[in-house]
């Protein structure tokens, strides 16, 4: 419905990859209309979506007022202590500029997350932003990480004139 969201094939992946695990927290950085943050809901037992713009905020809770479980936080992810700690997933969507997405693994980390899901990995993109990041915490930082590619193969192009350079997205277990 929204070319500015997950692809079906990505939350296809997603639910495969964790609907056995029985895990009980999810932080969702970047919420964006509320359609990923939906499936999360399905999965995990408590979602925690953080989006800084209150317009993508209010649609999300339109489009998911019949889900229970889903604690909406209109912050700066950046300049706001997120003040949450122990979870047991993180799917990151915000800000693609690679210095934010350093940061936002290093935040995940900090707070003793057991997976990371990254969203537009294979986006062409004229600075180094998500795949640069991820290429390099996966090389450098954590070299015996289980990755999983999820979503679209590269090539495709769930955003029309935008053909992915790699996978639509990556989970990795910390």
């Amino acid at each position: 419905r929204d070319k500015n969201t997950t692809s079906l094939k990505f939350k296809e992946d997603v639910i495969k990859y964790f609907e056995s695990k029985n895990l009980d927290l999810c932080l969702e950085l970047g919420t964006n209309a509320g359609w990923t943050t939906r499936i999360l809901s399905m999965l995990f037992n408590q979602v925690v979506t953080m989006e800084y713009d209150d317009s993508c905020i209010e649609q999300a809770k339109k489009n998911n007022e019949d889900r229970t479980n889903i604690k909406y936080c209109n912050i700066d992810i950046y300049n706001t202590d997120w003040g949450i700690d122990n979870i047991d997933v993180a799917m990151i969507d915000c800000v693609h500029l690679y210095e934010a997405v350093r940061r936002d693994i290093e935040n995940c980390l900090e707070r003793n997350v057991k997976y990371i899901i990254f969203d537009d990995y294979g986006l062409p993109e004229n600075k180094p932003s998500v795949k640069v990041a991820v290429d390099e915490y996966i090389k450098f930082d954590n070299p015996d990480a289980e990755v999983t590619w999820i979503g679209e193969p590269k090539g495709s192009e769930p955003r029309k004139g935008r053909p992915l350079v790699d996978w639509e997205g990556v989970i990795i277990k910390i």
